[in-house]
């Protein structure tokens, strides 16, 4: 079996991730939206390319999205994302 840390990425799904690592760390999670004011390039992409690199990130086992309400919006509820086990070992060395 290969080294779990042996995850190859690129700069971009990198900086995804420790956008999402520190919200779980302050203990929030966020949304597509949310994430993408907070990208360096997020200006410059779109709602769909983020989304395809949270697609590779989930299939590579480094997040999960999961559906939780929206404040003040009744019964609407948004993605989120938050990181795995296997993200916090890979990026920072254990959970």
């Amino acid at each position: 079996m290969s080294d779990p840390t042996d995850f190859l990425h690129t700069d971009k799904q990198a900086e995804i991730l420790r956008h999402v690592l520190a919200a779980a760390d302050a203990g929030a999670f966020l949304d597509i939206h949310a994430l993408k004011k907070r990208l360096s390039y997020g200006a410059a992409v779109t709602v769909q390319a983020v989304d395809c690199s949270l697609r590779f990130l989930e299939r590579h086992g480094m997040l999960e999205r999961f559906h939780a309400p929206v404040a003040g919006r009744g019964a609407y509820k948004r993605v989120h994302v938050k990181p795995t086990p296997r993200a916090y070992t890979v990026f920072r060395g254990g959970p």
